[in-house]
């Protein structure tokens, strides 16, 4: 099913990237740059930050490409 792994990494890495872009667009550079060398830091410090709707949607698509790895083996 490498539908699910598409879906899943493209949600996962859309999230991340959002996360990113409004932390830099927020001035928020140590977090822009700690969370983008550590993923799991970027959703942290969304979530602190109140991005609860992108935080859940970087969670998300990981379950997703997760499932998709497991079905794939």
């Amino acid at each position: 099913m490498p539908w699910i792994l598409v879906a899943g990494l493209a949600a996962h890495v859309g999230a991340h990237l959002a996360m990113i872009v409004r932390f830099v667009m927020g001035k928020k550079w140590l977090e822009a740059a700690a969370g983008f060398f550590l993923s799991p830091l970027a959703a942290y410090f969304a979530w602190r930050a109140g991005m609860k709707r992108v935080t859940f949607t970087w969670a998300g698509g990981l379950a997703l490409y997760a499932l998709g790895v497991a079905l794939a083996r």
